[in-house]
C-alpha cells in the first residue's frame, strides 16, 4: 500500500515538516536525529490506522528491512551516513513495489542535483586550492530523500482538505 499517494493531507503535511526538518537538519550539523527518523515511521504507523490496514502492508515492511539492509552496507563502504541511509529506508516504509522505483529515482535524481550545485559552488569559490580541500565536501543527503520524498508525496495530489 502506498502510504505516500493514500494517506490524507494533514498527514502528508505533517511527514513533509519532518522531512523539512531532517533535511535542515542535515545541511546544518551534517547529522539526522533518530527522533525526526522515528517520526517519519510513527506518522506511518498513524498512516496504516487512518487508511486502514491491508494484507499488501508486507511490501511496505520487506522494502523498509531491503532498504535498511543495502543502505548499511552502503552505509559501511562510506558513501553514505547512517542518519541518510535510516531516514531513507524509513520513507520507503511509506511505498509499496509499485511505488518504490519512482520515490528511488527521485530521492537519486534529487542527490544528483544536489551534487552538481555542490560541485559548481566548489568550482566558483574563489578561494585557494588548499582552503577549498578544507571545506565540506560531503552531500547533505537528507535534503535529496526529503526532496524526492516531497516530489512523491505532492505530485498530482487534490490540494483540498
Amino acid at each position: 500500500m502506498s502510504l505516500l499517494n493514500s494517506a490524507p493531507n494533514w498527514l502528508a503535511i505533517l511527514l513533509s515538516l519532518v522531512l523539512l526538518a531532517a533535511a535542515a537538519q542535515d545541511i546544518i550539523v551534517r547529522k539526522i536525529s533518530n527522533y525526526l527518523v522515528l517520526g517519519v515511521i510513527l506518522l506511518g504507523i498513524v498512516a496504516v490506522a487512518v487508511v486502514g490496514p491491508v494484507v499488501a502492508l508486507w511490501q511496505n515492511a520487506a522494502l523498509f528491512i531491503l532498504a535498511l539492509g543495502i543502505g548499511m552496507a552502503v552505509y559501511s563502504s562510506g558513501i553514505l551516513g547512517a542518519g541518510d541511509v535510516k531516514l531513507l529506508s524509513a520513507v520507503i516504509l511509506w511505498s509499496d513495489l509499485k511505488g518504490a522505483p519512482r520515490l528511488i529515482a527521485a530521492v537519486f535524481i534529487a542527490g544528483g542535483i544536489i551534487a552538481v550545485v555542490m560541485l559548481l559552488r566548489l568550482i566558483l569559490n574563489r578561494t585557494p586550492a588548499g582552503e577549498r580541500l578544507q571545506q565540506r565536501r560531503s552531500v547533505p543527503y537528507a535534503v535529496a530523500v526529503a526532496g524526492g520524498a516531497l516530489l512523491i508525496i505532492w505530485y498530482g495530489r487534490p490540494l483540498g482538505f
